[in-house]
């Protein structure tokens, strides 16, 4: 008899955790547009909308759908390999922050991607509305590639929006997921792709993973996407077991599936519940991008005071303070490893002063004329456009 693996943190069960705590979060943030990201965050999203409207009795938010993932780094890869003429990678968040801060920055160049993502939000909302509040929904952040992508473009395109990305715990409810299916329908062909067996290939055992989604690409460099078809190259490693047609049966089975186990315990739920057993889970502020736009602040200004993050990125001072020392033990890390320039701090009549510690250059002997604020800020601005030209990287 086929085993089947039954873990509350791996099938519907991991579902349902993940939608109710995004039912809380969307509820809070009232926004004007739901965005789920292709592949794995599409089931998450629809999730998050049958909780919702079940525990909520009412309309989900307008909801798009879109293709940003982490195979959008590619084109960054490339151009910082064209750039630097050597090996070049980029990892998301677990990159240095002035990386990331680049990256960034690049975004703004990249307007096929603005347009599409604009024109494809414009086409949910309709072109005579802006939102002022968007939530990303994806499986899981992992290294925060389509974390970043995704919130740097809807800055670029909507710098008043707020917005907040949320994701779940665990990604592997796609291979579950799929072994579940083989075990109820075709239990025989299960041997066939045990991962623990060495002697079967790994592009086998994981294709069930690959296509669970039930959507693919279309051009991985675009951000759309369609419903899995029949000449996708994964289904190439499951054909020798079962036609094509079947396996493409299995995604919309894990979609009932999940969605069915979601319905049923949203209606036994009580909202009042939800909000007093997790309300300490609401209290994070900010989208996660707050670090990098200080860095990017202090780059390009040379410094910046608490009050001037705290009206940058519309925080309680007290959280700012919290994200500038996280930064400056960041950055001391990264001096070391990556010889990023570091930050220092003093406390001024206004308040305490973050500043690149390159900025604290001595005072040139007289009768050399002292450099005003403006221009000590205008200095510090060309310095920060050289680092952004091909010949500094």
């Amino acid at each position: 008899m086929t085993k089947v693996d039954s873990s509350p943190q791996t099938g519907p069960e991991e579902f349902w955790w993940t939608a109710r705590m995004n039912v809380l979060h969307i509820e809070r943030a009232a926004p004007d547009l739901i965005i789920g990201l292709a592949h794995g965050g599409i089931l998450s999203a629809r999730a998050t909308q049958v909780a919702y409207e079940a525990l909520l009795d009412r309309p989900f938010p307008p909801l798009l759908l879109t293709n940003i993932g982490s195979e959008k780094r590619q084109r960054y890869i490339a151009y910082g390999q064209e750039l630097t003429s050597k090996r070049f990678d980029f990892h998301g968040t677990y990159s240095a922050a002035d990386e990331v801060v680049h990256f960034l920055h690049w975004l703004q160049e990249q307007k096929d991607w603005q347009n599409e993502l604009g024109a494809q939000i414009a086409e949910v909302l309709g072109s005579d509305r802006t939102p002022d509040s968007i939530v990303v929904i994806d499986e899981m952040i992992s290294e925060g590639n389509a974390m970043l992508t995704t919130l740097g473009l809807l800055e670029i395109l909507y710098p008043h929006a707020r917005t907040l990305f949320l994701d779940g715990p665990y990604f592997e409810w796609r291979t579950t997921m799929s072994r579940r299916w083989m075990a109820t329908f075709h239990p025989e062909i299960l041997p066939q792709f045990d991962r623990n067996d060495g002697e079967i290939p790994w592009e086998r055992t994981h294709a069930p993973y690959r296509i669970a989604a039930g959507t693919e690409d279309i051009d991985p460099a675009r951000l759309n996407l369609r419903h899995l078809s029949a000449g996708n190259p994964h289904l190439a490693e499951l054909t020798p077991f079962l036609p094509a047609a079947e396996w493409i049966k299995m995604p919309d089975w894990i979609t009932q599936q999940v969605l069915a186990h979601v319905d049923e315990q949203a209606r036994q739920t009580n909202l009042a519940t939800l909000h007093s057993k997790y309300a300490y889970l609401l209290e994070r502020e900010g989208n996660g991008m707050e670090v990098y736009r200080l860095l990017a602040h202090i780059r390009r200004w040379g410094s910046i005071t608490t009050a001037e993050a705290s009206a940058l990125l519309d925080l309680r001072q007290e959280s700012v303070e919290e994200l500038l020392k996280w930064l400056v033990v960041r950055l001391e890390g990264e001096a070391k490893w990556v010889g990023a320039s570091p930050l220092s701090q003093t406390r001024t009549r206004e308040g305490r002063v973050y500043f690149a510690q390159e900025e604290q250059t001595p005072e040139p002997p007289e009768p050399s004329v002292r450099r005003s604020k403006d221009q000590k800020l205008r200095d510090a601005a060309e310095r920060y456009r050289k680092r952004l030209r091909p010949s500094s990287r």
